[in-house]
């Protein structure tokens, strides 16, 4: 048989047949005098004992050994195969109840459903940068904060969208997002009195949750997406903002706009 042959009857491709030449799972026939190599029917036994071990879920770099002496091993391979497919009904599980829950709620895909059904709310009336930097820091906060963290910011959220609230927050975003060039020092340090009468016991917890359940460094990553993500007068009322709850006691950090 040729190397299109054997292929074709195992079921493989001729690329996947020159890998195992190339790991050394499967002997490289000698070239014929025509320059073709022959396989033998052996070569196509040991070709279909490759498939079916890997058809179980075995890597490539644990066939070699039970291709030689598989029976020695059998109770000990089907064990860790049971185990590994377990893990993954598991994380599969975990996966379709991630969907459904997506499913029922209103956030964005790419943001943790605890967070995004939390946010969401805050988006209404908001500019879209304020929008974009709001689930740009969420993707920070999903990855860098852990679960238990993950549900205390998204009770925390949830907070800002109360009815006795959401004004108040609104109203504060839409100035922030306003700020332009003709700003004065007046304006900002009213904005920023404004912010941290309605909203700075509320950052305080932020920045607390922050500190106790994420990775290290976390607010300072936060922070700086937050300067980053903001125009020049935007930044002087966050910096003001922070100053001012480090004088109270507070620790610097991204809470939103």
């Amino acid at each position: 048989m040729q190397s299109k042959d054997i292929a074709k009857r195992a079921g493989v491709t001729a690329r996947t047949l020159r890998h195992y030449h190339q790991i050394g799972l499967l002997a490289e026939p000698v070239r014929a005098a025509n320059g073709y190599r022959h396989y033998t029917i052996q070569h196509l036994i040991r070709l279909l004992r490759i498939k079916r071990l890997s058809a179980l879920g075995l890597t490539l770099s644990e066939l070699a050994p039970l291709l030689e002496d598989g029976d020695a091993q059998r109770s000990e391979i089907l064990d860790q195969l049971d185990a590994s497919l377990a893990d993954k009904i598991e994380r599969l599980n975990e996966q379709k109840q991630l969907i459904a829950t997506l499913r029922g709620g209103t956030g964005p895909l790419d943001v943790s459903p605890e967070l995004g059904a939390a946010l969401f709310p805050l988006e209404t009336g908001r500019s879209n940068d304020a929008k974009n930097s709001g689930r740009e820091q969420s993707t920070l906060i999903d990855q860098m904060v852990n679960a238990k963290g993950r549900l205390i910011l998204s009770e925390l959220y949830s907070r800002l969208a109360a009815p006795d609230m959401a004004e108040i927050v609104l109203t504060l975003g839409q100035r922030f997002d306003r700020l332009g060039t003709d700003i004065n020092d007046r304006e900002v340090l009213e904005l920023v009195d404004d912010y941290i009468q309605h909203l700075g016991d509320w950052m305080k917890e932020y920045n607390a949750t922050i500190s106790q359940f994420a990775q290290a460094e976390t607010n300072l990553v936060l922070w700086t997406h937050a300067l980053e993500a903001t125009t020049p007068q935007q930044r002087r009322v966050l910096t003001e903002i922070g100053l001012r709850l480090i004088s109270n006691g507070g620790s610097t950090g991204a809470s939103g706009n």
